[in-house]
């Protein structure tokens, strides 16, 4: 039998006759000599490939969700932050109108102390009247 070394990758392969001119082995050489050894690599390439894509395709949806969560918690805070600003500019508002409500009714409380102030006098001065008659 006779036996070569592959100049490609290294490794001792047999020759099928002493005229074979093959410097190559099976694996190596380009030639379709050996049709199972093919479909048997094809088929692991597939799986390895097969592999790669489901490996980068949990790396997507990693990074997908890793991106959604990030934009949901921006958007969360972005929402959290106008709806503060929405409830203090109502609360304002509100505070605002309470206070020009009671600095109107103090003027109109002060109003009602003057006018009360002045029937009271004018009522002693009746009673006072009454009295010296």
């Amino acid at each position: 039998m006779n036996v070569r070394e592959c100049k490609k990758c290294g490794t001792n392969f047999a020759l099928k006759s002493t005229l074979d001119r093959r410097k190559l082995c099976y694996e190596c050489s380009t030639r379709r000599y050996n049709r199972y050894n093919q479909v048997v690599k094809r088929a692991d390439d597939l799986v390895t490939r097969e592999e790669e894509y489901l490996k980068r395709l949990s790396d997507l949806e990693e990074q997908m969700e890793v991106n959604l969560e990030t934009r949901l918690s921006e958007f969360m805070l972005d929402m959290e932050a106008k709806v503060w600003d929405m409830i203090e500019e109502k609360i304002s508002n509100k505070v605002m109108t309470i206070h020009t409500r009671t600095v109107k009714l103090d003027e109109r409380l002060e109003n009602l102390e003057k006018v009360n102030r002045e029937l009271r006098r004018q009522l002693t001065r009746i009673q006072n009247r009454g009295e010296k008659k």
